[in-house]
C-alpha cells in the first residue's frame, strides 16, 4: 500500500503524463486535419469524412485535456487548503 504522499505523487504524475501525450497527439491530429483540409479543395468529398473524424478526435481530446488540467488545479487547491490548516493547527499549540 502506497503513503498518502506516494499516492498524490503516483496520481499528479499519472496526469501530468496523460496531459502530455493528449498535447503530442493534438498536434498529429493538428497537422493531419490540415492535409485532410487541404486535400478537399482538389479532391472533394472522399476527405470530408477523416475531417470529421478528425475534428471530432481533437474535439474529445481537447475535453479530455481540460479535464486533465480541472483535475490537476483542484488538487493544486486543496494541497493549498490542507496546508493552511495544518499551518493554523501548529500555530494553535
Amino acid at each position: 500500500m502506497l503513503s498518502p504522499d506516494e499516492e498524490v505523487f503516483r496520481i499528479v504524475s499519472s496526469l501530468e503524463g496523460a496531459a502530455c501525450v493528449i498535447e503530442a497527439e493534438l498536434e498529429v491530429i493538428n497537422r493531419d486535419l490540415r492535409t485532410a483540409e487541404d486535400n478537399c479543395k482538389p479532391y472533394g468529398e472522399v476527405f470530408l469524412a477523416p475531417v470529421r473524424f478528425l475534428t471530432q478526435l481533437r474535439e474529445n481530446k481537447k475535453l479530455r485535456f481540460r479535464e486533465i488540467v480541472g483535475e490537476l488545479e483542484k488538487l493544486q487547491i486543496q494541497l493549498e487548503a490542507s496546508n493552511n490548516l495544518v499551518s493554523v493547527l501548529k500555530s494553535e499549540r
